[in-house]
């Protein structure tokens, strides 16, 4: 089972790598907020990010805090840039997504501060044991994954009613 989920996490971050790489080959391009957010979101949560992460449950934090905070920081940092994104994107003038971003922001920042502290305190608990710590950096991730889905397959329903009426094209219907 360990080796399955090692080639599913290795796939993961690979695919990753492959879209940010393209997603950064875009944003030099075009110049576009967009497509810089993803691109960052991508590179720092999930190529970087996801394996730090990994390796702080092998190495306790007494040994190696430094990479500790890079994992939670590195996953913080993209989970922000996927808010950023999915305001910019769907709901770029709704005041409603932007207080969402902000009640969103807070506890990750928060909780990468909590976890700084507890690490490099005189006596660190594992990760695991941070169960507090995790729940207020986790919530935001669940929020920023929910939402930008909710948003995506919005977007979506309503490019296939306008292509049914004949203002979309179906390419672009299609990508999305």
């Amino acid at each position: 089972m360990e080796i399955f989920a090692a080639l599913s996490v290795g796939l993961l971050i690979l695919a990753a790598l492959v879209v940010s790489i393209r997603t950064f080959t875009l944003w030099r391009r075009t110049r576009g907020l967009p497509e810089l957010l993803l691109c960052l979101m991508l590179f720092s949560a999930t190529v970087l990010g996801y394996p730090a992460m990994i390796a702080t449950t092998r190495i306790p934090a007494s040994q190696m805090w430094p990479l500790h905070v890079l994992a939670q920081w590195l996953v913080c940092f993209g989970i922000s840039c996927l808010l950023l994104f999915t305001l910019k994107v769907f709901r770029p003038n709704a005041l409603w997504a932007r207080g969402l971003v902000a009640a969103a922001l807070l506890p990750l920042v928060g909780g990468g501060v909590a976890y700084l502290v507890e690490v490099t305190g005189e006596n660190p608990r594992p990760a695991a044991e941070l169960l507090g710590i995790n729940l207020l950096t986790s919530t935001p991730m669940a929020v920023a994954y929910f939402w930008t889905m909710l948003e995506a397959f919005s977007y979506y329903r309503k490019l296939r009613f306008r292509l049914r009426i004949g203002l979309c094209d179906a390419v672009v219907c299609n990508r999305m």
